[in-house]
């Protein structure tokens, strides 16, 4: 969801005014923002939808705020290994190459997995290999 036109939004902590996102590993800068999903574009785009089932990713600073837009919550985990390299090698996102950032991001995730697990997330190994994780992904859709 993060590459979504008019969906997302970086904002200025202290200001809460937008702020450009340059998809860079400053850390300290990105310390100083938030990237926010727009609930009402979300919402829009939810029921906007003409398939049965869709799926969505993204972990927004504001995820708790979204999470109740959604009939079901699929949280995939991996080890911080896994998570390390999987942001190195991708090729479509720059965020997360420095290991400044990477730790950041893994910080993050321990917080993001707790809590979405207490709202009754259905958890998947994503340590496995991709069909594993995505037939799992299906039959949780299933349920």
């Amino acid at each position: 969801m993060d590459s979504m036109e008019g969906l997302c939004l970086m904002v200025d902590k202290k200001t809460g005014l937008p702020t450009p996102y340059d998809n860079d590993n400053d850390l300290e800068k990105i310390e100083k923002m938030y990237w926010l999903y727009k609930k009402d574009k979300l919402e829009e785009l939810i029921i906007s939808q003409k398939s049965e089932l869709v799926f969505y990713c993204g972990a927004p600073n504001n995820l708790e705020e979204i999470v109740s837009l959604f009939n079901k919550v699929i949280l995939l985990v991996a080890n911080p290994d896994i998570i390390r390299q999987r942001l190195v090698d991708r090729k479509d996102n720059g965020f997360g190459k420095s290991i400044e950032v990477q730790n950041y991001i893994l910080e993050r995730k321990e917080k993001i997995e707790q809590s979405l697990v207490a709202q009754g997330a259905l958890v998947v190994d994503a340590n496995q290999d991709i069909e594993v994780v995505v037939q799992k992904v299906i039959e949780f859709s299933r349920v």
